[in-house]
């Protein structure tokens, strides 16, 4: 009987450390990254640049190497364009870690960037224009995966290039037949 009661003791030790355990791997061993960076109501960063009020919509794409799927309960960092600080974006609704696999979780934002001088809108606008219409963004933060009932910090430092306004033409519909025709007229001549 003491052999049982020693055992049931062990169990119950062992097996929450154990999940503790895969819960805190799962959760240092994300990777995260910006799969992708839209300004949805713009049609002239500059403009909003100028005008101090921006929304931001990035796709937080994260990649689970661990055996569980982990509670985030939030996303904190702060905003760089052209390694200037623009502001700070903190996630209002939860989201969660995958379980070896990979998701992207849509996150926007409000940017009040009355606090920026407009030298440093100046050199902004200036690197976006060298850039062809290219902006630097950086972040500078952290997630809080939650490990059972205790969120931990886990540090994120991420920059990419995106696009803020193209002047080149949208394509809004393709036919085959014509793109064929246009090769064959671009070959003879």
């Amino acid at each position: 009987m003491r052999k049982i009661a020693v055992l049931v003791f062990i169990l119950l030790i062992v097996v929450p450390l154990s999940y503790l355990g895969m819960l805190y791997v799962s959760a240092i061993s994300t990777s995260y990254s910006i799969s992708s960076v839209s300004f949805p109501q713009t049609t002239n960063l500059m403009e909003v640049l100028l005008s101090r009020q921006l929304d931001i919509k990035l796709y937080l794409r994260i990649e689970g190497h661990g055996p569980l799927s982990v509670p985030i309960k939030s996303f904190h960092a702060q905003i760089y364009f052209e390694d200037i600080y623009v502001g700070n974006i903190k996630t209002t609704e939860p989201f969660s870690i995958p379980a070896s696999g990979t998701s992207t979780v849509p996150l926007t934002f409000h940017l009040d960037l009355s606090s920026i001088s407009l030298s440093d809108i100046q050199r902004i606008v200036e690197a976006i224009s060298s850039h062809n219409g290219e902006v630097k963004i950086g972040f500078d933060g952290y997630v809080e995966p939650i490990i059972l009932f205790f969120p931990i910090t886990v540090p994120i430092r991420y920059n990419v290039y995106s696009l803020t306004i193209s002047d080149a033409p949208k394509i809004t519909s393709m036919d085959l037949n014509e793109l064929q025709t246009f090769h064959i007229m671009q070959n003879t001549t």
